[in-house]
């Protein structure tokens, strides 16, 4: 069966509701709560990097899913919009956060139900499982279009094809990137590396299922020591995951 967004997200996010099943489904919760610090980290430094004021600033994160971000924006004081592809996500995150607003809508289709504009977007883990091109246009030109003009949109991607080894992932490279978002008003500003050593799993080239297993123990108990090392050193080329900094013109 072909990769189908809303059902397949359902599923992961109704068998568990938590950062493993946002995040790298193949490490544990402990490992993926190191992950997230990472993005934590990359987030605060394109903020600063780039003068981004966020409080009292509205904020749209697409792609909400269990709220990572939804909660760190709150936290400073931003007013959030989520949207997400799950009705499950909606459902808890209002519960969860009742001063935020939540939609349930795919950033990819022609109308996501929304007018009114925003500061920032917040696009984490999101448009690189948009697998179809047409859907990815229409996503690009939702958020150019929810975004301000002079707003801030913040979305990640490996930014290299050749690591797309699952059917729900396909990363683009920059140049189709600049493309798009050039045709919605956007230009990318900068780059900012997330992660280097985190979320590199068992090499698909390891057809042992025994070796496999012990390869995946062997890297979750070195997650610590992984986002030490990341903390540590992460350049741009040679980081995994990639912020695109951009602005609305």
């Amino acid at each position: 069966m072909a990769y189908q967004a809303k059902e397949y997200w359902e599923r992961r996010f109704g068998a568990r509701f938590s950062l493993s099943a946002a995040g790298h489904q193949g490490f544990s919760e402990r490992y993926n709560r190191y992950l997230y610090k990472l993005k934590k980290r990359s987030l605060e430094a394109a903020l600063r990097r780039y003068g981004i004021k966020i409080e009292g600033r509205s904020v749209l994160d697409v792609g909400c899913g269990t709220g990572f971000f939804v909660d760190y924006y709150t936290r400073k004081k931003s007013n959030v919009t989520g949207i997400d592809i799950t009705d499950i996500s909606v459902r808890i995150l209002r519960a969860k956060f009742p001063s935020c607003t939540f939609v349930r809508a795919d950033i990819g289709s022609p109308d996501i139900g929304l007018k009114e504009t925003f500061d920032i977007i917040n696009v984490f883990d999101v448009l690189y499982h948009i697998v179809d091109d047409n859907a990815f246009e229409r996503a690009i030109g939702n958020i150019g279009e929810r975004c301000k003009q002079g707003g801030w949109i913040l979305l990640t991607d490996a930014l290299d094809p050749e690591k797309s080894v699952s059917e729900h992932v396909r990363y683009r490279d920059i140049e189709t990137y600049s493309l798009s978002l050039g045709r919605a008003g956007i230009d990318i500003v900068g780059l900012i590396p997330v992660f280097r050593l985190m979320s590199r799993g068992v090499s698909p080239a390891v057809k042992n299922e025994l070796v496999r297993k012990a390869l995946g123990r062997v890297i979750e108990s070195l997650a610590w020591f992984s986002y030490i090392l990341d903390l540590a050193y992460c350049p741009i080329g040679s980081s995994l995951m990639k912020i695109l900094v951009c602005r609305k013109r």
